[in-house]
């Protein structure tokens, strides 16, 4: 087989061709944005708050938690508590740009769940003796897990459909 000189590519690229192939690479392997991590820093400042918001003892205005009726109480918040820092740090973990939404809308009904627990604190100040509001504040701590368990299973639901998704469509 013979070749002809006349068949190479013997031109120059177009002026400027190099540079702008050199800012294109620049951009391609830019790491990544400031937005991901300020919204990381975001939800991680929410967990904080939200431990902190349930583990503040110190308010003017505070009721009587669990852990001040009794010792048998103060085990129940405490492992009531411990599950559910174990649950935002799970959800924290596995914390995306994709589920951002979920965990968003999670720590709204976790506020919602703190806001009436302290108001549950607040009346049983007035009556340390009351079983409906020891049993009502008991109850809020499940509902405050349920609410994280059901995160961490949509967020898996999710990572579960785009794999199949990308599964699929890779076939």
């Amino acid at each position: 087989m013979e070749f002809k000189s006349s068949r190479f590519d013997i031109e120059e690229p177009n002026i400027g061709h190099f540079k702008r192939f050199k800012v294109r690479l620049e951009v391609e392997n830019k790491p990544a944005s400031n937005k991901q991590w300020i919204k990381f820093i975001s939800i991680a400042a929410s967990f904080v708050m939200l431990i902190a918001i349930g583990k503040n003892r110190f308010e003017a205005n505070k009721g009587v938690e669990l852990s001040e009726v009794s010792s048998k109480m103060q085990e129940t918040q405490d492992y009531f508590s411990g599950i559910i820092e174990e649950e935002l740090y799970k959800i924290n973990k596995i914390s995306t740009n994709d589920n951002s939404k979920i965990i968003k809308d999670a720590l709204d009904q976790l506020k919602f769940l703190e806001t009436d627990y302290i108001k549950q604190t607040l009346t049983l100040k007035e009556n340390r003796e009351n079983k409906t509001i020891i049993l009502a504040m008991i109850n809020n701590f499940q509902q405050r897990i349920i609410v994280l368990q059901n995160v961490l299973v949509q967020i898996e639901n999710v990572n579960e459909s785009k794999t199949t998704h990308y599964e699929n469509n890779n076939l």
